[in-house]
């Protein structure tokens, strides 16, 4: 197996693992209010509240390591080469909203959920992602560390770059 392949593979690895555990950290906190939000402010039925679930996680987990690709792309055009933990954020939160939420109105709507219904779960998951999206961002890169990719640039090459900067620190104080 070639280096691309096996970096392709430890991304698609870290990416679908980061979106696991994004989902249970996020979920943990948004499972009991999508279920107040959409069953009994907006009036789904269990059924569907549940339905949308068995549809959307697995296309969810399926393309999370295109959702890895997605977040790489957004954090280029509004992160660029700053070091801005601000737009970082807003990268990784509309990213995972660009990812997440046109899953989730095809699974609505599988369901039988009405377009009005879908545009109001829509307006409040955009909040949730505004308000939690970045710790996709920040689960990814953590991930992607353990497996020694960052899907841009190899991860040995800046460990290598931080070990010469810090023995030229260490040259420095000896002189």
């Amino acid at each position: 197996m070639d280096s691309l392949q096996l970096k392709t593979k430890k991304l698609i690895a870290a990416d679908t693992i980061a979106m696991a555990v994004y989902s249970v950290v996020n979920g943990l906190i948004g499972l009991f209010l999508t279920h107040v939000y959409e069953v009994r402010w907006v009036g789904l039925t269990f059924n569907q509240w549940l339905g949308i679930r068995l549809i959307f996680n697995p296309l969810k987990f399926g393309g999370a390591y295109f959702c890895g690709q997605l977040t790489n792309r957004f954090r280029k055009r509004l992160v660029g080469n700053s070091k801005s933990w601000f737009w970082k954020a807003i990268a990784d939160s509309l990213a995972i909203s660009a990812f997440q939420l046109p899953l989730y109105a095809v699974s609505a709507l599988v369901m039988g959920v009405s377009l009005v219904k879908i545009a109001i779960f829509i307006g409040i998951y955009l909040v949730d992602n505004a308000i939690f999206g970045w710790t996709y961002g920040w689960i990814l890169d953590w991930m992607r560390l353990r497996f020694a990719v960052d899907g841009t640039k190899s991860t040995k090459s800046k460990v290598e770059s931080l070990k010469l900067k810090v023995a030229t620190m260490d040259e420095e104080e000896v002189a």
